[in-house]
């Protein structure tokens, strides 16, 4: 699964480009600024650039002196950048980076503080640096101070070491350092205090003239006065002034005095009184020094005796960089108030700039790029892109970068005709045939760039076609071919595209755009060309054959047959016509066939015409270096070859570094082409040392390796086997060979796979000949016995050969027809391959062969053969099919010791498994096909084949077959057994309309007989006893017991004992064995269907027997995969089987606690008593083994889920079910089942949220559940109906109160939801959904405080927790919701994915389904992983048609333009206005949207490809799965890869399509928008072969997805969704109902009025949750929810206690039916279970009807002027369209017990249900906006005790009639009055509001039943719960019947 991290913040920029633009101009002053910083800080990050990163700075500081304000955003990205190139940059330039950012703090002032902290790290006071370097540090001290305004805070401490040591290191003359750090000291004098200890010493230090010149000792006076003014220094005021009063007696100059004096004033102010005691001193020092009188000393001291000296504040001083920068700016010439004023373009200088002269040399047109590029960067109207000029003039790839920028930055200056000028001059240069590659993508690149601009540069589509091509930007190409055949249609277009294709490694593509072609236009003519490209070489070679019939020959013509006939290995048609062409006098056609000459030579051994075809070769050809080096190796002239292919390597350089560079994929061939030239060294080494066998065997070994890491190529493949065989015969290199015959065969080329077995065939046949005649030295004694029998057998036919013909000559008419048909369609050739074959002595080569003849069609011939060889080999290792076990005993010595030194029994017996295997396969496919054909023939009335004439024949052709290879070679030759006359008519009893696959299979069947299922077994058994470790066979086995116990069961009902002993027990012994065997991908499978025969037939011993011996053969690991399925049976009935799964948890967990423990707390939450018990016996074994693990899960699993739900929360939904179950279904049991547990809860409250609500409503609670008590206390009567009645007057006042003060949370703290996961912290427990065995574990780290809440309908909650990584990981928590369903849908998926890596075609398309973690924490919660970075279609569509000013519902405006009254049309009509709305508008929203999404042309093609392909694997998984509910909001898209991610997977197995009002139609959702977002083939292209390739894996591994899907089916926990019976349903709920509360005589003929006042009530409190949840009906969220089922009554839930656990098996019928129709999807008969349809055919028939306008159109429902919506979302706001007057009405009805309206289903009524039943309810609960289909149950016998105590209540009976009455006449109606007026003021005002948002918003496209016309509630089907989009609700006041009101 997808590892779901927190998703890092998308940039919106890649490259230039904005991705979220949609189209729209993104270009402006702002963007220009963008790009310019990107560039730079792309320059800044990059180490090879170090060099220019000083000039990058400069022009980053450049753009901040008059952009400050709009540079401010990217400072977090600035700051680290200049540190980095600092820390790459040479010691000598660290100053100027530091002044720089100095210079970058003192211009952003406050906006850096974000982002200071890093630049504190640069001041090391042990780092020593330069004088330059510590004077730029100190000044970047200053700045930071000034930033900081003047408060460091705790970096203070970091700052001061480092200044004092700058201090101390300074020892220089002039101290200029010390007296900069001086400076610094001054500023920072107002956090020193605290730090004095570290500066005052030096400070008065520095007080010294001895070792301080003059101008440094005064700056330090006046930084001592600074300290002194702004910090309290009274501790260091004596040793101070001491040095004060020294410095003044020996002052040399008078300033120096006068600064020691004012230095003493300061020390005056601050130390007041205690300054006195210095005064003498200082006086007496004045006067010796002449100091006299001093006006500011004796001024102070004046003022200090009077007591008027008052302290002065500090000055604040600024840095001595700020002037230094204003003065680097002024320069600039970047003027403007706002810093963004645009520079006039100077359109002269640029029309000299992008001028090209007539002839340019190579160097010019670098040199032509490079001036227009600078010049457009000097001429740009943008400051920030104009200050890149110094660098982009010197650094050409900057400019590079700001091309596109720059160029349409001055575009929008320029007026038309200088446009006009410039476009005509770049497609002047495009259209030059010697402009480099380089100019050509600069002006590609700005092709793109503006497109997605919204500014279409007028360059011809063709020209910018033709530039793609000429620089190899195939993509850029590709799209501007699918642009042009758009526009124009025509062959040239055709054939590029498919050539564009295929060279893109795009093959599905390439043919699908022929198909599509064929399929618009049918009478197009057909071009060679095409077929050509797409390698279609016997389609070719029709098309040039008949024009060679219309025309006559030609060069082109013959020429191009040669080619197909070439590639097709066409041996026998191709010699002729080279005879033909070298016998005539062409010589051109001679020069052009030389090579396919050579090639066909070489392949046939043919080494005299190789040298004729090489002279022939033109000397400018490529490949005669090759094949003169191929020669010279034949000829062993080792020097000329090696020579040779030097040569030939050096020819194919060039090409492969220009196609390397673009894709792998483009050089790939050349790459083959090196390995071809290698290889060919390598046969030179091998044929050099001839006596080296070691060296020889390394060579082959190297050969075979590389091989299985080649693509399965049948050309590439072909050629290296070539120059293998020029040193290693095909029969001694036999596995190899198989393997490529193999490939051919799976590939579907037959004519190849013929020709290389031939060739085997007749090697084989020369070898033994060979070692006969004694050419070769005779090798071991096996090699001996080879010969010999091979003699033997060749001898034997020859003289058989005459015979047999006479019998055939006299056999009638038939056989007269044999040899005729023969001759006419190759039989005779097929027949001599027959002998041949029967004379090989390879087993390996005979089961090749077989599979080949199977293969092409002859499959009675190969079942025949099969069964001769297998009897053979049988024989000759003395195996008996019969009796295998006895071979069984013997078999490991039988391997070691040879039988006669002759047979190597060991391959032979391995061999002979593979034969009984096949043999086995085949009658399980000629079972299956003669089945169906006998059925169809029977529907069709043509009744059965004559029995009697095919068993004779039958018979007569198994005698000849059986017999040994002795015998005839015809016996086996498919030429007896052929059912055809002479004429081609069927014989008697055979339709004609059959085919001959079917004649064949109805044919073997007859002849098998009643056996055939024995026969099956036989051959399944005896390759498990022949291969004992085969794990292929041992589950085919098995599976076959499977199929047959099924067969029996649904014949009978049940299976008897014997039935037990034959195929259940062999079943189990075969799936454990299996399992032992299998692979992690496959052992799914096998361990389901093992589950499933344990749990079907656990009640009988044998059974639990062989499950219980088998349990010690396999890992525990096996069961981590099938936990779900095995908690599902906890509670079975068998306690031999409870007790042995509880033995299995135990030992799962016991290991694996992490996999199992969430799972096992689900089960023990479980309202299934004897379910929870046994799991909570598990976890208390648990608990004894990891009590830590299992303490941890039991609280995170217990926190989410009170998370899940609030209090308040979730006292309305229990009041809403609970009115429901009383005023609805008379219920008053079930109503007090649904609350006993809240009021539990209110009386012990946990979290201080519980304790609010406690507090707000425990007396109303305690009131209400205290009038329950009383009533069923007392006996059924009027007075005990009061006391219900006032305790639902509270419980409604609770309800309406809840409601006003309990607003709808947009985000929980969980101090005050779940404390306790606050205190979760490094945790042993493993982060859910990430647990695997082999890799290392993920714990919880911790939880993130706060939980987002989605403003949806069911109000998931996202919840973040760190792991043990480090990294975040999210999750949706949803309530409301069983995720266990979700669960197996991953479970199957995973299994999907499997089965799609293991097969080639599949895997080299990287085919998978995305999934995610889904994590059950109980019966109705769980976590769901939050797939990163996804959007869904909606959003997408929804952005781009905002972005372009769209109607959201442009598509049903123009529909009901066209159809105003949409409901009453018939479909003919629907499809009618359907299809006039699509044709009326574009439907190319998702196309273009995913356009101008991808930053180039190659992430485009990456990201539609997958798109299509992600696209068709979950349509064709999703039809198996039978999967609805597929609208936009549901299907997420991918923002990095662009795979489909669908969501919401709760409508299974056809749910969608079976409902009563408007049945999904469509198996899947392919409609217009996601079909325009493929390739220009559509669906014909990528998403058919893709779609292909899936249903044909899965079909071919239906028995893995019929093992999980069964179990899907039949688990009891999540299968009753979908197998009641909706009719049952209800019928059960109401018979239980009445059963509760049986009426009396009394009060039988009131339940009139007492259901009048129910519904009375009903209506009252439904009413008052209308308008709290109308809103939050039309909200989703991105991953998607259906809505919960309520808390159902158990009557109909699996978990309660009185479920049948045996009705949950095989014997549902419904349960069958699903398992049925799955069945024939995956065989093909899903449309007619008497055709079996190929893949392509059934393909075809569901893509017809996914695109089907009628499906579509009729599944389309139109409500209101403006919204064609889907059947869900018009349903689920169905009280919505009913108005205001309809709710008033309907009200008022109730109330008065008038008649109802007619409601819709509940079901569908839920937007995104897809587990409740189909069944309806009619009655409705206080907040339900349409009644939930909540069945209702049995009786439980619990249910009357009282809400607090234990007592029971004796009475029972319903309510007298007088009593329902009096209720009724109790009802003020004044409050009727109030309540009416109430919703008609609530309804006007939301109408209000709903119709403002709705007339800003637009609809998307019409569309099927999951409507693509509706996104959210104006266009995308469905609401839906996922990642919050913002929604709006739906208007009231804009619909039909409010129109018409």
């Amino acid at each position: 699964m997808t590892v779901f991290s927190s998703e890092e913040p998308r940039d919106t920029l890649v490259g230039d480009i904005v991705i979220d633009s949609y189209g729209r101009e993104f270009s402006g002053d702002r963007y220009y600024l963008r790009v310019s910083i990107e560039a730079l800080l792309n320059i800044l990050n990059d180490p090879a650039e170090t060099p220019i990163h000083q000039q990058a700075v400069q022009a980053l500081i450049s753009m901040f002196g008059p952009l400050q304000t709009y540079c401010a955003p990217f400072l977090g990205r600035i700051v680290p950048a200049m540190l980095r190139a600092m820390e790459m940059a040479p010691p000598n330039q660290a100053d100027f980076y530091v002044e720089t950012l100095g210079r970058l703090v003192c211009m952003s002032r406050q906006l850096i503080r974000p982002y200071l902290e890093p630049m504190f790290e640069l001041f090391d006071p042990d780092t020593p640096g330069s004088d330059q370097l510590q004077s730029a540090l100190v000044s970047l001290i200053e700045v930071l101070a000034e930033a900081l305004s003047g408060d460091l805070g705790s970096h203070i401490s970091t700052v001061l070491p480092f200044l004092v040591s700058v201090i101390d290191r300074d020892t220089t003359e002039t101290r200029q350092v010390t007296d900069r750090t001086l400076h610094a000291l001054r500023i920072l004098s107002p956090s020193l205090e605290g730090y004095l200890f570290l500066v005052m010493p030096r400070l008065v230090s520095l007080l010294d003239l001895a070792i301080t010149p003059i101008n440094v000792t005064e700056s330090t006076l006046v930084c001592i006065s600074s300290i002194v003014t702004a910090v309290n220094c009274n501790s260091f005021a004596s040793r101070t002034i001491f040095k004060l009063i020294q410095l003044l007696q020996c002052s040399p100059t008078q300033q120096l005095q006068t600064l020691v004096i004012d230095t003493l004033c300061t020390l005056m102010e601050q130390l007041q009184d205690e300054f006195t005691l210095f005064m003498p001193t200082i006086s007496a020092t004045m006067k010796k020094r002449g100091i006299v009188d001093h006006a500011k000393y004796d001024r102070y001291s004046r003022l200090l005796f009077s007591g008027r000296l008052i302290p002065k504040d500090a000055p604040r001083l600024p840095p001595l960089l700020s002037g230094d920068t204003m003065q680097a700016d002024a320069g600039l010439g970047l003027t403007g108030s706002d810093g963004m004023t645009k520079q006039h373009v100077n359109a002269t200088v640029l029309r000299r700039a992008w001028a090209v002269g007539q002839s340019m040399a190579k160097g010019e047109w670098a040199g032509w790029l490079t001036k227009f590029s600078n010049e457009l960067v000097r001429q740009s109207p943008s400051p920030a892109l104009r200050a890149c000029y110094g660098l982009a003039s010197k650094h050409p790839r900057l400019s590079r970068e700001l091309f596109n920028a720059a160029f349409v930055s001055c575009w929008t200056e320029l007026s038309g005709q200088y446009q006009q000028e410039i476009v005509a001059s770049l497609q002047e240069v495009a259209s030059k045939p010697d402009a480099p590659a380089e100019v050509l993508q600069t002006i590609l690149s700005l092709a793109g760039y503006m497109e997605r601009d919204e500014k279409q540069i007028q360059i011809d589509l063709k020209l910018l076609g033709d530039c793609a091509d000429r620089c190899h930007a195939l993509a850029k190409e590709l799209h501007y071919k699918e642009a042009e055949w758009m526009l124009e249609k025509n062959y040239e277009t055709i054939e590029k595209l498919i050539e564009l294709n295929q060279n893109l490694d795009l093959h599905d593509s390439a043919v699908g755009i022929l198909n599509h072609v064929r399929s618009e236009q049918p009478d197009i003519r057909e071009s060679v060309e095409w077929y050509r490209r797409l390698q279609r070489w016997d389609d070719a070679l029709s098309i040039y054959q008949r024009q060679e019939a219309e025309e006559g020959p030609s060069y082109d013509n013959t020429n191009g047959q040669l080619r197909c006939m070439f590639e097709m290995s066409d041996w026998d048609s191709l010699l002729p016509l080279f005879e033909r062409i070298w016998s005539g006098n062409d010589h051109q056609l001679q020069m052009a066939s030389a090579n396919i000459g050579m090639s066909m030579a070489w392949t046939l051994g043919d080494i005299e015409n190789m040298e004729f075809y090489r002279s022939k070769l033109p000397n400018n050809s490529k490949d005669k270096s090759f094949c003169t080096a191929l020669l010279s190796v034949y000829h062993n002239k080792w020097d000329e070859a090696k020579e040779h292919i030097a040569k030939a390597r050096e020819e194919i350089r060039g090409d492969l570094v220009s196609r390397a560079t673009e894709s792998y994929s483009r050089g790939h061939q050349l790459v083959f082409n090196c390995q071809m030239l290698t290889e060919l060294e390598e046969v030179v080494i091998y044929k050099t040392l001839p006596d080296d066998a070691q060296r020889q065997a390394a060579i082959v070994s190297t050969w075979r390796q590389r091989l299985k890491g080649m693509q399965q190529d049948v050309g590439m493949w072909q050629k290296l086997l070539r120059l293998h065989n020029m040193v290693l015969r095909p029969i001694l290199d036999l596995d190899t060979w198989i393997k490529y015959v193999n490939m051919c065969r799976k590939s579907e080329q037959m004519t190849i796979a013929r020709h290389a077995i031939v060739q085997l065939l007749q090697d084989e046949a020369n070898y033994l000949e060979e070692l006969h005649c004694g050419d070769i030295q005779l090798q071991p004694a096996k090699v001996r016995f080879q010969v010999h029998e091979y003699i033997r057998l060749k001898t034997q036919m020859m003289q058989e050969d005459d015979e047999q013909l006479q019998q055939l000559q006299y056999s009638g008419a038939s056989g007269l027809g044999y040899l005729t048909a023969g001759k006419s369609n190759g039989m005779l050739a097929n027949s001599s391959l027959d002998r041949a074959i029967r004379l090989s002595q390879q087993p390996a080569l005979v089961y090749m062969y077989l599979k080949y003849k199977w293969a092409v069609g002859e499959r009675r011939g190969a079942f025949q053969m099969i069964e001769m060889f297998a009897n053979d080999y049988s024989s000759k290792v003395g195996f008996d099919l019969r009796n295998p076990e006895a071979f069984a005993d013997n078999i490991d010595a039988r391997a070691l010791d040879s039988r006669n030194g002759h047979v190597d029994d060991a391959k032979t017996i391995h061999l002979l498994s593979r034969f009984y295997f096949k043999r086995a396969e085949w009658l399980v496919n000629i079972q299956q096909t003669a089945t169906m054909a006998q059925e169809a023939r029977a529907k069709a009335g043509l009744g059965t084949s004559d029995e009697s004439y095919s068993l004779r024949q039958g018979n007569r052709t198994s005698a000849g077959a059986r017999r040994s290879r002795r015998g005839s070679v015809f016996a086996g030759s498919g030429v007896v057994g052929t059912a055809t006359s002479s004429s081609g008519l069927a014989l008697p009893g055979d339709s004609t309309a059959m085919s001959q696959k079917e004649q064949d299979a109805e044919y073997l069947y007859k002849l098998q007989g009643d056996r055939i299922e024995e026969s099956i077994l036989e051959s399944y058994r005896a390759a498990t006893v022949l291969d004992r470790k085969w794990y292929k066979a041992w589950h085919s086995l098995a599976l076959q017991h499977y199929v047959e116990t099924q067969k029996y069961d649904e014949k009978h009902s049940s299976v008897t004992a014997d039935v037990i002993e034959r195929h259940v027990v062999p079943a189990v012994h075969g799936f454990f064995r299996a399992i032992q065997l299998s692979k992690s991908d496959t052992m799914l499978q096998d361990t389901l269907r093992l589950l499933t025969a344990w749990f079907n037939y656990s009640r009988h011993e044998s059974v639990a027997q062989a499950v219980l011996d088998g349990f010690n053969s396999v890992s525990i690991r096996t069961w981590l995969q099938v936990i779900p399925q095995i908690l599902a049976r906890i509670h079975i009935k068998s306690e031999g089987t409870s007790l042995l799964i509880k033995q299995l948890l135990v030992e799962m967990g016991k290991f694996h606690p992490h996999a199992i423990l969430f799972s096992l707390y689900v089960a023990a939450r479980s309202d299934h008593s004897k379910r929870s018990q046994a799991a909570k016996d598990v976890l208390a074994k648990l608990h004894d083994l990891s009590p830590e693990v299992v303490q941890e899960t039991e609280v995170v699993s217990r926190e989410l889920i009170r998370i899940t739900l609030l209090f308040p929360e979730m006292w309305q939904e229990a009041l809403d079910y609970a009115s429901k179950a009383y005023f609805g279904q008379n219920d008053p049991e079930e109503m007090v089942r649904i609350l006993r547990p809240l009021h539990e809860r209110a009386r012990n409250p946990v979290t201080l949220r519980e304790y609010h609500f406690v507090q707000m409503f425990g007396t109303e609670l305690a009131i209400a559940e205290e009038h329950v008590r009383h009533y069923f206390a007392g006996e059924p009567g009027p007075s005990t109906e009061v006391f219900m009645q006032q305790a639902w007057e509270s419980y409604y006042m609770i309800f309406r109160r809840i409601q006003k003060l309990f607003p709808e949370p947009t985000s929980l703290a969980l101090k005050d939801t779940a404390p306790m996961l606050l205190q979760c912290r490094d945790m042993h427990l493993a982060m859910p959904g990430t647990y695997d065995p082999d890799r290392e574990i993920v714990h919880i780290g911790s939880f993130n405080p706060v939980v987002t809440v989605y403003p949806s309908k069911q109000h998931p909650r996202k919840v973040k927790i760190t792991g043990s990584d480090g990294n975040v990981y999210e999750f949706v928590l949803k309530g409301h919701e069983d995720l266990r369903q979700d669960e197996r849908v991953m479970q199957l998926f995973g299994l999907i994915n499997s089965l799609l890596t293991r097969d080639s075609e599949t895997a080299r398309r990287s085919l998978a389904i995305e999934r995610f973690p889904v994590i059950p924490l109980s019966s109705n919660s769980g976590l769901i992983g939050f797939y990163p970075n996804c959007e869904t279609l909606h959003e997408i569509i929804r952005d781009y048609r905002e972005t372009h000013n769209m109607y959201l519902n442009l598509e049903q405006r123009h529909a009901l333009q066209f159809a105003p009254n949409w409901e009453t049309l018939t479909v003919p009509q629907k499809v009618e206005a359907f299809e006039y709305a699509l044709s009326n508008t574009p439907g190319n929203d998702l196309q273009r949207a995913l356009w101008y999404k991808s930053p180039n042309a190659e992430t485009w093609l990456e990201r539609r490809t997958n798109y299509t392909r992600s696209l068709a694997v979950m349509s064709i998984a999703g039809y198996i799965l039978g999967l609805g509910d597929r609208h936009l909001n549901n299907i997420m898209t991918h923002n990095r890869t662009g795979k489909i991610v669908h969501i919401d997977l709760g409508d299974c197995f056809e749910i969608a399509a079976h409902r009563d009002e408007l049945p999904e139609k469509v198996p899947f959702r392919l409609t217009r928008m996601l079909i325009m977002s493929m390739e220009v083939s559509t669906i014909e292209g990528t998403f058919k072969f893709t779609a292909n390739h899936t249903m044909r894996v899965l079909r071919a591994n239906r028995d893995s997805l019929m093992a999980v899907l069964e179990a899907f089916v039949f688990d009891p926990l999540v299968s009753w969704s979908y197998i009641q019976d909706p009719e049952n349903s209800d019928d059960a709920a109401a018979t239980a109902a009445n059963r509760r509360r049986p009426p009396t005589n009394a009060n039988a003929n009131t339940n009139g009025a007492n259901n009048r006042i129910n519904q009375e009530q009903l209506a009252r409190w439904s009413a008052a949750g209308r308008a709290s949840r109308a809103h939050y009906d039309a909200a989703g969220i991105a991953l998607g929810s259906r809505t919960d089922e309520p808390r159902s009554s158990f009557a109909n839930n699996p978990e309660h206690d009185d479920a049948d656990d045996d009705g949950w098996q095989v014997g549902n019928p419904k349960a069958r039916a699903i398992v049925k129709r799955i069945h024939d999807k995956l065989v093909g008969t899903d449309f007619d279970p008497n055709k079996q349809l190929d893949v392509a055919a059934q393909i075809d028939r569901l893509i017809q009807q996914a695109t089907s306008s009628e499906n579509l159109a009729a599944a389309a429902a139109l409500q209101r002027p403006g919204a064609l919506v889907s059947e869900q979302a018009s349903l689920a706001l169905e009280h919505v369209q009913r108005g205001i007057f309809g709710d008033i009405v309907s009200g008022i009805g109730d109330l008065f017990g008038g008649p109802d309206e007619p409601k819709h289903s509940p079901t569908t009524a839920a937007p995104t249900s897809s587990k409740t039943s189909v069944g309806t309810n009619s009655s409705q609960g206080l907040g339900s906006d349409t009644e939930s289909n909540r069945p209702t149950a049995t009786s439980n016998p619990e249910a009357k005790q009282s809400l607090i105590g234990e007592e029971q209540s004796t009475g029972g009976g319903g309510l007298p009639n007088s009593t329902k009455i009096a209720m009724g006449v109790a009802i003020p109606l004044g409050l009727v009055l109030i309540a009416i007026v109430a919703v008609l003021f609530t309804k006007l005002r939301a109408n209000k509001k709903a119709q403002d948002k709705y007339d800003r918003q637009p609809s998307i496209e019409i569309s099927e039943a999951r409507d693509e016309l509706l996104v959210t509630i104006g266009g995308a089907g469905e609401v839906e719960e996922h990642a919050p989009p913002s929604y709006t609700e739906l208007p009231e006041n804009n619909r039909p019947e409010n129109n018409k009101k």
